[in-house]
């Protein structure tokens, strides 16, 4: 659980650099409704691994972070059906281009600590037999 709370924590901080980038190195960075975007988008992106790492810490939280790294897979599987290509554009500054690789391979580690997560807590659960869901009070007393 710790394992997958920090990875989230560290993604929230990695949107954070690329708040940064995109605001250095974007073109439309003058632009006040492509401002307003970012921070929307950036922002609630922030909240949402932030809070996915709180929940995670305390030992809940699943449905919250699965959600949220489902829905990253979704927004990389949009993009890369719309450039139908893994060739980088030429456009965009190096150093977003190492952004989105980066964040692209920290999402395969999400997906893998988010997953380790489940299996850990599911290892840890208590054994129920099957028709048996409390001990009995004559076991209890031995």
């Amino acid at each position: 659980m710790k394992c997958a709370a920090l990875s989230f924590a560290a993604y929230g901080f990695l949107i954070a650099l690329i708040v940064v980038a995109v605001l250095l190195y974007n073109p439309s960075r003058g632009d006040v409704v492509f401002l307003i975007k970012v921070a929307l988008v950036c922002g609630g992106l922030l909240v949402w691994a932030g809070s996915s790492a709180y929940a995670l810490h305390k030992n809940r939280g699943f449905v919250r972070s699965f959600f949220l790294v489902g829905f990253l897979t979704t927004l990389v599987l949009m993009g890369l059906i719309q450039y139908g290509t893994f060739q980088l554009e030429e456009e965009i500054h190096p150093v977003l281009n190492a952004l989105r690789i980066v964040s692209g391979v920290f999402l395969i580690w999400l997906w893998i600590a988010l997953f380790r997560a489940v299996w850990i807590r599911r290892s840890q659960a208590p054994r129920v037999e099957k028709g048996r869901q409390f001990p009995s009070r004559a076991s209890r007393e031995d």
